[in-house]
């Protein structure tokens, strides 16, 4: 996400004309493409294909199929009313989505059909704040969730990652989760309470990253393997309640950090996350082809992120495959962060070894040799197959012969922790108190 994962696309442009709508690819379960659609309503609706128009009710299901669109070719699907929602749905008629504002357009190319939900801003806010963070975190929390949603579509809107689908942005995590949970009455009330505001710093908008908890601070940049001087206002904070701010301990030393994340008395505006605290152990020997599958596809989409060197000689020598490495000898943090996030995680193999950076990279690539997670409230987890975030130390234990991760938060780490947003709400922040202590220098400012 802007969340959870991802995991956020890393655009530096700034938006250059607001709109007040935007335009969201729907995707199939990650997938950009779908072989058949099939569409319905709450209310009376309309099919536009060419220059024909076909009116519905709204017991009826359209089968895109049906429409025989040519490739390259489109129809729009829109509800008659302004307050009309459109539902994906079942050949049965059954619901298959939550519903959605705005219209749809249905695009046929030679991979498939593709949907673009052509929606109102404030309306699409509605469903990324219920997505994104429960009720249940308080009005302020809310609200400082819709400035921040509404601060980075914005941003990403400038970038132009799916000009090619006619869409600016996805509904998943890539993005910001969209339409996956209902709407309920304090949603809608934190976005038309905070219409149109968004952060600027220096009259940019603000890239206003959150994650879901943090292991008790913050992060900048580094966690990307970028440089934290761009992103000013992204700096690293303590969340601690006694000293927000303030306290200023630098956990990039091994001993400091296994200390502090081992400190059962370490205290945050988001302990209340079962997240807070977690205990994970991995047996890498265990699953050495995945383990290798994993870090290869990771490097085709990050090549500058993950190095292989060859080590049978007397000196380590890049080189550009595994192939001969054979198993895993070692996993240790050879570089990390001032906010305790792992920046370099290296696996030494018997006959090679691999440097991963970026926190995303290092929690994909682990997660696929996790046995499993225990997470601060006793709950356990053996499915799970992505490590919850990179602020963890590395220990073996000898009797298990399995690598035991000492961890704590859920997310990347960078900006607003939603959790820490609602102890900050409960504590009496308001939600620019809140948004001016996540996002350094920033200014709420209206775009309306």
């Amino acid at each position: 996400k802007a969340n959870t994962g991802n995991t956020g696309k890393q655009e530096t442009k700034p938006a250059q004309k607001l709109s007040d709508t935007v335009n969201v690819l729907l995707l199939n379960k990650g997938e950009i493409y779908y072989d058949q659609v099939y569409v319905s309503a709450d209310s009376d609706w309309t099919v536009k294909k060419n220059k024909k128009t076909t009116e519905k009710k709204p017991s009826e299901v359209l089968s895109v199929k049906g429409l025989k669109l040519k490739k390259g070719k489109y129809a729009v699907i829109e509800p008659s009313k302004p307050d009309g929602r459109l539902y994906l749905a079942n050949q049965d008629g059954s619901l298959a989505s939550k519903g959605y504002y705005g219209s749809f357009t249905i695009y046929k190319d030679t991979k498939g059909y593709y949907i673009v939900n052509k929606v109102k801003i404030e309306k699409y806010l509605y469903s990324v704040v219920a997505s994104e963070m429960p009720a249940s975190f308080g009005k302020e929390a809310l609200k400082a969730q819709a400035v921040c949603a509404r601060s980075y579509v914005y941003r990403q809107m400038a970038a132009g990652d799916y000009a090619g689908y006619h869409a600016q942005i996805d509904d998943s995590t890539n993005y910001q989760v969209y339409n996956k949970s209902e709407v309920v009455d304090a949603d809608i009330q934190a976005v038309e309470a905070t219409a149109g505001e968004v952060m600027f710093v220096n009259n940019e908008i603000v890239n206003a990253y959150y994650f879901s908890s943090s292991a008790g601070h913050t992060a900048n940049m580094e966690i990307w393997n970028q440089d934290a001087d761009d992103y000013p206002y992204l700096k690293i904070k303590s969340l601690d309640p006694k000293a927000a701010s303030e306290k200023k301990l630098n956990l990039s030393d091994e001993k400091k950090f296994l200390a502090y994340i081992s400190s059962k008395d370490a205290d945050a505006f988001d302990s209340s996350s079962r997240y807070f605290r977690w205990k994970a152990t991995v047996e890498p020997s265990a699953c050495v082809k995945e383990l290798k599958e994993k870090i290869i596809q990771r490097r085709k989409i990050n090549p500058e992120l993950i190095t292989f060197y060859r080590t049978t000689g007397k000196k380590a020598v890049r080189t550009a495959s595994m192939k001969g490495f054979g198993g895993v000898k070692k996993l240790l943090c050879t570089k990390r962060g001032d906010s305790g996030a792992i920046l370099v995680l290296t696996i030494q193999f018997e006959f090679g070894k691999v440097e991963i950076r970026s926190e995303y990279n290092i929690r994909s690539v682990l997660g696929c040799a996790m046995e499993k997670i225990t997470y601060a409230d006793g709950t356990e987890d053996t499915s799970s197959r992505f490590l919850p975030s990179a602020y963890f130390a590395i220990s073996f234990d000898k009797k298990s012969r399995r690598y035991v991760l000492s961890g704590g938060g859920n997310g990347h780490g960078m900006g607003m922790s939603q959790y820490g947003a609602a102890g900050m709400a409960q504590s009496g922040w308001d939600y620019k108190k809140i948004l001016s202590f996540y996002y350094d220098g920033a200014k709420v400012r209206s775009v309306r």
